[in-house]
């Protein structure tokens, strides 16, 4: 089976947010993502940068599409 983890940065930009702010909000998601593969050793199968159309493209979630034996995707939250 094929299931899928998102992580989101825990502070938000603010309304207008400098490059450094973008960049350190991805940054903080991916390094969650990195984190959680090394320590649960699973077979990833590809990452997406998820965002919705009033953000930046560098801020946003990262989505983890793993392979699994059971289904334990989680809910995608609405945009």
């Amino acid at each position: 089976m094929i299931a899928h983890r998102d992580f989101e940065p825990g502070k938000r930009p603010s309304f207008l947010p400098k490059l450094p702010e973008i960049k350190a909000a991805f940054e903080e998601s991916l390094a969650s993502a990195n984190a959680w593969i090394a320590s649960e050793s699973v077979e990833v199968l590809n990452v997406e940068t998820i965002g919705t159309p009033d953000q930046h493209p560098l801020y946003g979630w990262v989505r983890v599409w793993y392979r699994t034996t059971t289904a334990k995707a989680e809910p995608i939250p609405e945009i």
